[in-house]
């Protein structure tokens, strides 16, 4: 099972999607480094410290939520895509089809989180070391891992509809269901249709969080599980 998932891990990490993820995470530090107002000098940064705490964290938060689940649909999808299979053919010969599935997704899923650790490092490398106030909160913490189950949810979407439709296009029908669910956000928990749209697509406010964070990981375990098996089926059955 290692032994397949390390093949996968190989595929997974081409070149351009090492470009990408190196890109990414670059952007992150830049806008990390900004955010914490380095310029100023010790005390100006210590008098504004509250100021600067909160924007550096739910900017940055916002920032790791948004380009998490990008990537999540991007490689989910991707690398489902007929193109990125072909290897599959050659592996189907000595392990079944069920194997190869399961062991790629759990590869692809270990990867998203990966990503998501890198980026809290990048948040908890930078605070240390521009900063003289920096602490790191639990609920920090558990905020990741928010968004890597979140990232997770998008990215079985993303592959769900990649192979219901059999177009790598689909994942623009993910990306643009994440957006919209963004903005529904301003209309608030109270609101009906939000209540009944978060049960199949989840998403949760930086700034404004009146949902409680075991319920959300609790949440968004269910729709990994459920989407997960949705896929499971989908690609068994497919050609």
């Amino acid at each position: 099972m290692f032994a397949l998932m390390k093949l996968h891990r190989k595929y997974l990490f081409s070149k351009k999607n090492i470009i990408i993820i190196t890109l990414v995470l670059i952007l992150a530090i830049i806008l990390a480094t900004i955010l914490v107002n380095p310029q100023l000098t010790r005390i100006d940064n210590w008098l504004i410290r509250e100021n600067i705490d909160t924007n550096y964290t739910q900017i940055y938060l916002t920032f790791s939520k948004l380009i998490m689940i990008i990537l999540s649909c991007f490689i989910f999808a991707l690398h489902f895509n007929h193109k990125n299979e072909e290897y599959r053919f050659l592996l189907l010969t000595s392990i079944t089809k069920k194997k190869y599935y399961v062991t790629k997704v759990l590869t692809i899923c270990v990867v998203i989180i990966g990503i998501s650790f890198m980026l809290f490092f990048n948040y908890f490398l930078v605070g240390s070391l521009l900063t003289t106030w920096f602490i790191l909160k639990i609920p920090i913490i558990v905020d990741f891992i928010k968004i890597s189950l979140l990232s997770i949810v998008y990215g079985f979407i993303s592959l769900n509809l990649s192979l219901l439709f059999k177009n790598i296009y689909a994942i623009l029908i993910a990306f643009s269901i994440y957006f919209v669910r963004e903005m529904l956000i301003d209309l608030g928990d109270g609101n009906q249709l939000i209540k009944w749209v978060n049960i199949i697509f989840p998403t949760f406010d930086i700034a404004n969080q009146t949902i409680k964070d075991g319920i959300v990981i609790a949440h968004s375990l269910v729709l990994v599980i459920l989407y997960y098996l949705i896929s499971y089926f989908i690609y068994l059955h497919s050609e």
